[in-house]
């Protein structure tokens, strides 16, 4: 049940109007999320705020990063880069 797991909640912002906001969070125990939308719409922005609520809470992720946009993650292993693809030794370390 997610309701017990609400100390585990990784907080991305704030949703509502004000007087009435209230925090918008993930839970990692849930559902995947998908970050979709246009260019510059900030989707490197809220995927960074995500890894690093995770990170801070002690939470291991996996992030997929084709075009390098994360390798400057304090808190991130890189392996391979764009030109060459990780060893599968190294994956599995």
């Amino acid at each position: 049940d997610l309701k017990t797991l609400a100390r585990h909640r990784i907080v991305i912002g704030e949703a509502g109007e004000e007087g009435a906001k209230v925090e918008a969070h993930i839970d990692p125990a849930g559902p995947g999320v998908m970050v979709c939308g246009t260019s510059g719409s900030g989707k490197s922005t809220l995927t960074t705020a995500i890894l690093e609520g995770l990170d801070d809470a002690g939470y291991q992720s996996v992030i997929v990063d084709p075009e390098g946009d994360y390798t400057n993650l304090g808190f991130a292993t890189v392996l391979g880069n764009p030109d060459h693809a990780p060893r599968p030794e190294d994956v599995s370390d």
